[in-house]
C-alpha cells in the first residue's frame, strides 16, 4: 500500500440526516506511515446521525483487519459550529491510533441532543488519545483533555 498524504480539507455549510456518519475522519489498522491534516468541518447541521463527529483509527468494517495501530498521523482538525441530533448516545467519537495520537483537534460550539429527546444531559462524547481542545459551547460535555 502506497497511501498519499491529505492535507487541507474543509467541509462547510451542510446538512446531514439520516446517516451512519456525520463529518468523520477514519484509517485503517495497520495502515503505512502518512498524514492527514488541516481538516475543518463547520456550520453542520446533523438530523438524526448515528455518528455526528467521528475521528476512527481503528476503522475495520469487516472486521477481519491487522491487529497493528494505525500509522497515519491525524492533525490540526477543527469541529466548529455543528449541531442537531444523534440517535447515538455517544455523539462525539475521537478513537485516534495507540501510536499516533491525535494532535491539535479543536472542538467549537458543538450543540448536539439525542434524536426525539429535548434533554441535553443523556449524550456523551468518547476520546482515546486526542489531544486538543475545546472552547464555547459543548454539548456533549467535551472528552478532551
Amino acid at each position: 500500500m502506497n497511501e498519499e498524504d491529505v492535507s487541507g480539507v474543509s467541509v462547510r455549510n451542510c446538512t446531514v440526516s439520516g446517516t451512519t456518519n456525520g463529518v468523520r475522519i477514519k484509517t485503517w489498522p495497520g495502515s503505512p506511515p502518512s498524514q492527514a491534516s488541516n481538516f475543518t468541518f463547520e456550520d453542520i447541521i446533523m438530523h438524526n446521525v448515528s455518528n455526528p463527529i467521528i475521528i476512527d483509527q481503528h476503522y475495520c468494517p469487516d472486521h477481519q483487519c491487522v491487529v497493528s495501530p494505525s500509522r497515519v498521523k491525524i492533525q490540526n482538525v477543527t469541529f466548529r459550529r455543528i449541531q442537531g441530533t444523534s440517535n447515538d448516545p455517544v455523539a462525539v467519537k475521537l478513537m485516534c491510533s495507540e501510536t499516533m495520537a491525535c494532535e491539535n483537534v479543536h472542538l467549537q460550539d458543538i450543540s448536539l441532543i439525542m434524536e426525539n429527546s429535548t434533554a441535553t444531559s443523556n449524550i456523551t462524547s468518547s476520546c482515546s488519545n486526542a489531544k486538543g481542545v475545546a472552547v464555547g459551547l459543548q454539548n456533549p460535555e467535551s472528552c478532551l483533555c
